[in-house]
């Protein structure tokens, strides 16, 4: 994802309050920062700060705040063990008002997959969808989000295909394993930048006027940045990324697709797949068998290699996930096992032959 050749600016309907992990952000202080950005009048905000609990003083102001205004707070969903356990919601706050933040991560760490729902069953975080989807629905005001009768998700006219149990390299026997809840793969802005980013120091001293024009009708989110806060992971190749990045490049990755027709990730059938493979595995016997024994098999199974990353690099950059490794496989591997079949029949012919012509 990241070798697209085109670098996307930031997404300037999205504004990141970046709060350093070393200043401590008390109630009260999170309370002030809330008032003050619902002065200027955003869209919609999101908080990617848990509150479950006290801190700090103005714990009964902020409590007010979350359940009395329409603002989107955030809970963790436990895992299935004991050693993952969740983080409740703010006291008080209705669940249509919640996002849980929880990641899908892939094996190696990285996250490639975006949450949107998931079942609500966690007693702590009763919410059955994203924060990223929450606060993408308060932005586009009207939206709203429905499961289509084929299991994916329409939000307003556009239908966002859900990732199935068997889809590019993702397989499961279970619809629901690896692939927990509804999820779409995470087109993310080819920019370590996803969005403007304010500090909270700035929040509080920059002038009406700036603040007016950094914040008035964006989708606000809120939330630790720096690579000492213990909530970052890695997204692509990029380096460490704090969570309320990721949820940013979520949020963008949605209103993108909705409003600028930004492609999401999709992938062929099963079928499409192994037809691509196919096609290829076919074309490296078809030239090793047309030019085998001269150099021209080796400079057309390297052709065929070229073509293919060529094709795969096109599609990419159309937003389209091909099994790019296994068809240049394909194509390698079929003439070298048609040569090594091929010598493995010569030589019982050969030794007859010998046998034949030796005297008696």
């Amino acid at each position: 994802m990241n070798s697209r050749p085109i670098v996307e600016p930031p997404d300037e309907r999205i504004l990141i309050i970046g709060v350093n992990r070393h200043q401590p952000l008390s109630d009260r202080v999170l309370f002030q920062a809330l008032t003050k950005l619902q002065q200027y009048h955003p869209q919609a905000i999101g908080i990617d700060i848990y509150r479950d609990i006290p801190f700090g003083e103005g714990h009964r102001d902020l409590t007010t705040l979350l359940q009395q205004q329409p603002l989107i707070s955030s809970c963790l969903m436990s895992g299935n063990s004991h050693k993952f356990p969740g983080v409740a919601a703010p006291i008080g706050v209705e669940p249509a008002r919640v996002g849980f933040t929880n990641f899908s991560l892939d094996r190696d760490g990285i996250v490639r997959r975006q949450l949107l729902g998931m079942a609500a069953v966690d007693p702590a975080c009763t919410t059955d969808r994203a924060l990223s989807l929450r606060l993408a629905l308060k932005y586009l005001n009207s939206a709203t989000a429905n499961e289509a009768d084929n299991g994916n998700i329409n939000i307003g006219t556009h239908e966002l295909a859900v990732l199935g149990s068997s889809v590019g390299a993702y397989r499961s026997t279970n619809a629901r394993d690896n692939l927990r809840g509804f999820q779409v793969m995470l087109n993310y802005r080819n920019n370590p930048q996803v969005a403007p980013e304010l500090s909270l120091d700035d929040l509080f001293s920059d002038s009406p006027q700036s603040l007016r024009t950094k914040i008035a009708g964006k989708a606000i989110l809120i939330g630790y940045v720096g690579q000492g806060n213990g909530d970052t992971l890695r997204l692509g190749t990029m380096r460490q990324t704090p969570g309320v990045m990721i949820h940013a490049q979520m949020t963008s990755n949605l209103l993108s697709h909705i409003l600028d027709d930004r492609a999401l990730i999709t992938t062929w059938t099963d079928l499409g797949e192994f037809s691509w493979i196919l096609l290829w595995g076919t074309v490296g016997g078809a030239i090793w068998w047309r030019f085998s024994g001269t150099q021209l098999w080796l400079a057309g199974t390297g052709a065929i290699v070229i073509v293919v990353a060529t094709c795969g690099v096109y599609l990419n950059t159309r937003s389209v996930w091909i099994p790019l490794i296994p068809a240049e496989m394909a194509a390698i591997l079929t003439p070298l096992v048609a040569m090594g079949v091929t010598r493995c029949q010569l030589k019982p012919v050969q030794s007859q032959s010998k046998r034949d012509r030796s005297p008696k």
